[in-house]
């Protein structure tokens, strides 16, 4: 009896670390529906349109994933405050606002300064590929994922 719950124990700790090890790799860092992911590939296909692809800095609210996706720079967006976003932080590379769901809804109507704001230019606007989940509720974002370049 002992050597057979030893045996459970042990094939326990190791399922755990078998799926542990699967939890790590690329294919389930994010599912490939997940609006996060979804969100990073659209602004990563459109900077390589742009040949902006290796010569910019991103500054989003999901900033791990654009990083994850694109392999660029990133800083994260505060909900309240956009200077650390701010082009006049050091950077060598020009830095683009990434403004998607996460960031509208959590910053609000202090967005909404940035659409025809005369010293932003907008270098990117996709369509979003997946629904948005923020706490319990899905959120099926209609607006344009737009990128601005902040000087």
């Amino acid at each position: 009896a002992p050597a057979l719950a030893l045996s459970g124990a042990f094939s326990v700790v190791l399922l755990g670390l078998a799926l542990w090890q699967v939890d790590l790799t690329d294919d389930t860092w994010h599912a490939s529906g997940s609006y996060e992911y979804a969100a990073a590939r659209a602004v990563e296909g459109r900077l390589d349109d742009l040949n902006l692809s290796g010569q910019v800095t991103l500054c989003a609210y999901y900033a791990e994933a654009y990083h994850y996706v694109t392999g660029l720079p990133t800083r994260r967006a505060g909900a309240d405050n956009l200077a650390s976003c701010s082009g006049k932080n050091g950077d060598s590379d020009p830095v683009v606002l990434i403004v998607d769901a996460p960031l509208r809804l959590l910053a609000g109507k202090g967005l909404d300064s940035l659409d025809g704001a005369g010293e932003l230019e907008t270098v990117l606007a996709v369509n979003p590929a997946a629904p948005f989940l923020y706490g319990r509720q899905a959120y099926v974002d209609t607006e344009l994922i737009r990128g601005y370049l902040l000087r």
